[in-house]
């Protein structure tokens, strides 16, 4: 695909410094692949929204949780193994299609395994390659909103669930090691900091964000506002300040050291802000139900871009950020891919049934769209051409940037 130049003459690259790497990143890359096409949830469900999909520290891992109240977690090198070498599960647009309802990404008896983490009371597997299964302890959770891997205790990780629990687990266990039971509503996030790998954050629909320390039952801090959060984000630098998106239309950044006040609110959206994400530590990446992308500058308070092409206007479609691209779901049942200088998307990836359509984001044409379906969730493999994507059917599909 050919960008439009026009698109890059709007104001988008404020140097020519800026505008020759900008250039020099659309002549490298212009569309995804579809390499691999996974399933979180029973194909005949009409509805197994992923609600996240998160590499773990060394990316070697990836968990995908939602509305089916199972924690699935993926190898991702059986993943590229399977692309290389079996070419029996080829489909003509080339990538590797799975299903199983039960364990994710299942093989025959001599093959790998990928083992499923639930907490309702079914088998919970081990990472990595098929062992015996044992039971975990039969929960009362309700559906998955979000994961966070610990970025120092490998096989940690928590997640945050619709009855407000957020629990940690540990991973090649499939045991729950710890809950946090505070919130008073639907927990919408969790966070774990990457400076100290004992305190985590969460949001909530009770309108606070809390502040949790693995080494205590009880909640160490409590953020009180006045609307719905529906995100939060520690900075990737610091345990100490947290960003955080409200259904008041604004991001809120405060210093946990003194909480009367925020740092700074950044006002801009005109709807609820469902995702906030860190490009680095100077830039923050928020998402709104307004059908818009913000970056914004953390140290001006400055929106320094508005990223707009995508559909968003009510659900929880994901974001997530890559060095300087930045990727959501749209409820057209597509994935978009943003670069950081320019406004409109470099490219889309349209999910057509349980098979992707990879296409152009000007000009396109696309399978019949289904009105009730979205991609739900997207994650980049950090430092790599890789995203993962996933949608309300539950179908996963990993991509590459080419």
């Amino acid at each position: 695909m050919r960008m439009n130049a026009t698109i890059l003459l709007t104001g988008d690259c404020n140097s020519l410094s800026e505008f020759s790497t900008t250039m020099n990143k659309f002549a490298r890359h212009s569309e995804f692949k579809v390499v691999a096409t996974l399933r979180y949830g029973d194909i005949s469900s009409s509805s197994s929204i992923v609600s996240a999909i998160e590499f773990d520290r060394d990316d070697e891992y990836f968990a995908t949780a939602g509305v089916t109240k199972k924690i699935k977690i993926f190898e991702y090198g059986n993943i590229e193994d399977e692309q290389r070498n079996d070419d029996d599960h080829k489909s003509e647009d080339g990538s590797l299609s799975y299903s199983d309802s039960q364990s994710g990404l299942e093989r025959t008896e001599d093959k790998w395994r990928t083992p499923s983490l639930t907490n309702y009371g079914g088998d919970a597997g081990y990472i990595g390659r098929s062992r015996q299964n044992h039971k975990t302890k039969p929960l009362t959770s309700d559906s998955y909103s979000c994961l966070s891997w610990n970025s120092y205790i490998k096989n940690q990780m928590a997640s945050s669930d619709y009855e407000g629990v957020v629990s940690i687990w540990d991973a090649a266990t499939g045991q729950l090691m710890q809950s946090f039971d505070e919130h008073k509503r639907r927990t919408w996030s969790v966070d774990y900091s990457k400076v100290d790998p004992t305190l985590l954050a969460s949001g909530s629909d009770d309108s606070t964000v809390k502040i949790w320390s693995i080494n205590q039952h009880n909640s160490v801090c409590t953020i009180e506002k006045n609307a719905n959060i529906c995100c939060v984000k520690f900075l990737p630098t610091s345990s100490q300040y947290v960003a955080m998106g409200s259904a008041d239309h604004h991001i809120h950044y405060y210093d946990l050291r003194n909480t009367k006040e925020p740092v700074s609110i950044f006002r801009g959206h005109r709807k609820a802000v469902s995702y906030v994400k860190w490009l680095n530590e100077n830039e923050l990446v928020s998402a709104s139900t307004d059908s818009t992308l913000k970056l914004w500058n953390v140290h001006t308070n400055e929106c320094v871009r508005t990223y707009t092409g995508h559909v968003n206007e009510k659900n929880f479609v994901g974001l997530s950020t890559n060095n300087d691209w930045i990727s959501c779901g749209s409820e057209n049942n597509a994935v978009y891919t943003y670069y950081k200088s320019v406004r409109s998307p470099l490219a889309c990836v349209k999910f057509g049934g349980f098979d992707a359509l990879t296409v152009s984001c000007y000009g396109h044409t696309t399978d019949e769209d289904d009105p009730s379906q979205f991609v739900s969730s997207v994650c980049w493999k950090r430092n790599s051409n890789t995203l993962l994507s996933a949608n309300s059917q539950g179908t996963i599909k990993v991509l590459t940037l080419v």
